[in-house]
C-alpha cells in the first residue's frame, strides 16, 4: 500500500483528467520489471462491481482507487 500511495501523489496531476464517475474506481495494473514497480491506467470500473480494492492475479496486481480518495488526495497536495 506504501508504493500506491507514493504513486498517487506523484500521478496526481494526470489522474484528475481520467474523468470517472462519482461511484466509479480509476483502475490500475502493477507490475514488476527490472527491480521496479510500474504502474499502467486501465480504465474506470463501476464500484458495485467491485468487491475488494486489491485484486492478486498472475501477470501483477489490479488497483482500484476510488475518485473520492484521488479527490481528498488532490486536496491535499493543493494546500
Amino acid at each position: 500500500m506504501k508504493k500506491i500511495g507514493v504513486f498517487v501523489l506523484m500521478m496526481i496531476g494526470s489522474l484528475s483528467l481520467v474523468g470517472c464517475e462519482a461511484d466509479e474506481y480509476v483502475v490500475f495494473k502493477s507490475y514488476e520489471k527490472n527491480d521496479a514497480t510500474y504502474y499502467d491506467y486501465l480504465g474506470c470500473v463501476t464500484r458495485s462491481k467491485v468487491d475488494y480494492k486489491i485484486e492478486k492475479n498472475g501477470e501483477g496486481n489490479t488497483i482500484y482507487i476510488h475518485k473520492d480518495e484521488i479527490d481528498h488526495i488532490k486536496e491535499i497536495c493543493e494546500k
